[in-house]
């Protein structure tokens, strides 16, 4: 989170991506740092670097599994320090990429190698990493011991007249012409010279990925998952106190998504292992309860889409999945970079109208890894980006490998409040009269609802046949995956008008400062978000788990209030001590402040998900104190 200049918090969120400690990395005043560091310490001068005045630039941290190795000690330095720092880190998660069946060149001498053009290479796809030959790998295992049908497919490719075989490192600054196969090598010559690295992409021109069987989730995510959740999670905290860190672990992304099963694997496999560490810490819990515990713990799956069958498939993968990564390097190479731009366009759209968090990533500001200054096209594509809806853009090799990380991030936070700028006036040069602001986002509202009611009947449909599905093949775990989102999905037009309401009195009440939502889950907040209203939206979480999977959504600052009430150590009774409680903790956050008219939007009965249906517009007073509705609408079945 991050105040902008005119005192308003950035709503646009920040992914930046944690490499490797390195030199030659510059701090926020340009400076070089060329001495050798021992890890620690890197990590401890790196990640201070993005504190602004009790705020943090970055709202989540990224943390690519495709470079882990066992034990992870890399990984476990940044997480050791975000638990250190928690105070700064309070509304910072962190996100787990796990590998998938990305292809990756393994076993290069000293990590680097320069080639030059008409050399020759040989790429071993049956070798060993630990003979340091270059071998292609997926998630450290050799290709052809995965899938020997890999290896005829490219034999069978070779063998047809005018389709050379060609063979893309990185991001495609270095290609490979095949000219043989040879006792499971690729004999090559270089056709685009450059430096590759270890664990670089590779791209087999003119095989589709879908083409090589790979398996979706292997051995190296399930180890990268495990390893997720063993350091994620302090067991031992209360997650109900406001003060407590909670789950640093919030977000997994999922790579090379083709259907929805891919996602319910990794859903599964996460609530799994967490279900058996809960059963191992000796709680008393009945079996059910443990299971609606482990259900509770399992993080927000985002679904990372970079193939042509996910595009192909993105509606049912939007149903399971709980957030949206464009991954746009990949995606160029599977579908044609001119393909990525509609695609991205459309994939943001239709996240909006879900309400489901979507991550623009891949080359955004690029340029900045070794420069401390953005292209203008760089600057363009964030800035659009933003405006086209995304709720979080995303920073890669700039923060990961890049000698500019701060001076990257630092120049996406001015180009998202220029963007936030542009968006709330509409595109136009001066500043909004309100009735004419009210007027254009009563029609903005109008249109997204329109758009989402579209969807209500045609995603029901599937939901009805997964659940059939499940019961037929007597898999409860996933029919009561699907019930629960069928249940939401029958409240849904109920939510979205009071969603719409909410943000439709924020716009035209001139005093309001915020909308307050408590929520059990974050739905209610994330359906607020998608209509971007003009005024922040402060989540008021019960627990330290909800609080962090909010972090990722557009204009929302979450905040956790508990499950008591902290003044008198009381249960919460009703919807004003919640508010009174939600209030208390705003303040201390800085959200709020004495005299603020704040859009108060609740549901009752307390604490049970999905039962959103009251909005009142509230006074913020001293601490304890409610000045109870001043208007008050409730909705039971229609917008109020």
């Amino acid at each position: 989170m991050y105040m902008r200049a005119d005192g308003r918090l950035l709503k646009t969120k920040i992914v930046a991506t944690m490499g490797k400690p390195r030199k030659g990395v510059h701090d926020p005043q340009g400076h070089a740092i060329e001495e050798s560091q021992d890890p620690d310490r890197f990590w401890d001068t790196f990640l201070g670097w993005f504190s602004r005045e009790g705020m943090y630039l970055i709202d989540v941290i990224r943390l690519n599994l495709s470079f882990y190795d066992p034990p992870g000690e890399n990984e476990r330095r940044i997480i050791k320090w975000l638990r250190d720092n928690r105070e700064k880190v309070k509304n910072v998660a962190l996100l787990g990429d796990l590998p998938g069946p990305k292809l990756r060149l393994r076993g290069i001498p000293s990590g680097n190698l320069q080639l030059s053009e008409t050399s020759e290479l040989t790429l071993h796809l049956r070798g060993r990493t630990e003979a340091h030959m270059p071998s292609i790998c997926v998630g450290g295992y050799p290709l052809g011991e995965i899938d020997k049908a890999v290896v005829s497919k490219m034999q069978s490719h070779l063998s047809q007249a005018g389709r050379p075989l060609t063979v893309i490192l990185g991001d495609g600054p270095v290609v490979l012409e095949v000219r043989g196969i040879t006792d499971g090598a690729l004999q090559c010559v270089v056709t685009s010279a450059g430096a590759v690295q270890d664990r670089c992409g590779v791209t087999l021109g003119g095989i589709p990925l879908s083409q090589l069987n790979l398996p979706s989730f292997h051995d190296a995510d399930k180890c990268a998952l495990d390893f997720l959740i063993s350091q994620g999670y302090d067991w031992k905290e209360n997650f109900a106190d406001p003060h407590s860190l909670g789950s640093l672990l919030t977000f997994v992304g999922v790579s090379f998504v083709k259907t929805k099963h891919d996602i319910i694997q990794v859903k599964r496999y996460a609530y799994e292992r967490i279900l058996e560490i809960l059963k191992q810490s000796g709680s008393r819990l009945t079996e059910p309860e443990l299971g609606k515990e482990a259900l509770f713990f399992v993080p927000a799956i985002i679904a990372k889409i970079e193939t042509p069958q996910a595009w192909e498939n993105i509606d049912e993968i939007l149903d399971v999945a709980d957030g949206v990564m464009v991954a746009r390097g990949d995606l160029a190479e599977q579908i044609g970079p001119e393909q990525v731009p509609a695609v991205q366009k459309e994939l943001i759209r239709l996240c909006n109208l879900r309400g489901k968090p979507v991550i623009t990533a891949t080359e955004m500001l690029a340029g900045m890894e070794n420069s401390p200054h953005p292209t203008r096209a760089e600057a363009n594509d964030v800035f659009n980006a933003i405006l086209d809806g995304s709720d979080a853009v995303m920073l890669s090799g700039e923060t990961s490998k890049g000698v500019y990380p701060v001076q990257a991030v630092e120049m996406m936070v001015r180009i998202a409040e220029a963007a936030e700028t542009q968006f709330e006036n509409f595109g136009k040069r001066r500043p909004l009269e309100e009735s004419e602001r009210g007027r254009l986002n009563e029609q903005r509202f109008e249109r997204l609802l329109v758009g989402a009611n579209e969807l209500h009947t045609e995603t029901r449909a599937r939901l009805q046949r997964g659940l059939e599905q499940a019961i037929t093949s007597n898999d409860q775990w996933l029919a009561d995956l699907y019930l629960n989102k069928l249940r939401r999905n029958y409240r849904q037009e109920i939510t979205d008008r009071i969603s719409s309401s909410a943000c439709m009195l924020a716009s035209s009440e001139r005093r309001c400062e915020a909308i307050l939502a408590p929520t059990m889950s974050g739905r209610t907040v994330r359906m607020i978000s998608r209509f971007r209203p003009t005024v922040k939206v402060i989540g008021v979480a019960h627990d330290a788990i909800s609080r962090r999977k909010m972090v990722i959504s557009y204009g929302v600052y979450p905040i956790n209030c508990g499950r008591v009430f902290l003044p008198t150590g009381a249960e919460f009774k009703s919807l004003d001590e919640v508010f009174c409680g939600a209030c208390t903790e705003a303040k201390k956050e800085g959200c709020v402040n004495k005299g603020d008219i704040v859009i108060y939007v609740a549901g009752t009965p307390l604490f049970v998900p999905g039962n959103t249906n009251l909005i009142q517009i509230k006074e913020i007073e001293e601490p304890g104190i409610d000045a109870g509705p001043q208007e008050d609408t409730e909705a039971k079945g229609q917008c109020a």
